[in-house]
């Protein structure tokens, strides 16, 4: 996961060693992992697309895992994912990311 950098400052009022107390790095980026299913088993080889209008980025689910993908690192905000494959109805599903998430979804394909 990306975190956020954060610039903090810190003001000595003495000499020697002073703690700064905790710090937590915020993430900026979530994941976006799951399964693709004929209605009953995972589904290899499907094209998933995931977009946000702008810049869409597609992976394929394996088929070893059968059905499983994964996006990795997606800055936040709302997508459509798409899944297509060969004897399947196109699917779309909408989804919204926070920094930080990390979502699994299963989605059910229905034959064509």
């Amino acid at each position: 996961t990306t975190h956020q950098p954060e610039t903090l400052g810190a003001t000595f009022l003495g000499a020697g060693t002073q703690p700064l107390g905790q710090i937590t790095l915020r993430p900026i980026g979530a994941i976006l992992t799951g399964t693709v299913t004929d209605g009953s088993a995972g589904l290899g080889e499907v094209t998933i697309t995931l977009s946000n209008g702008v810049k869409p980025s597609v992976t394929t689910s394996a088929s070893n895992p059968p059905g499983k993908f994964a996006f990795t690192n997606v800055t936040a905000g709302a997508y459509t994912v798409t899944f297509e494959a060969t004897g399947f109805v196109k699917k779309v599903v909408i989804v919204d990311l926070e920094a930080g998430d990390e979502t699994d979804i299963t989605v059910a394909l229905a034959r064509s």
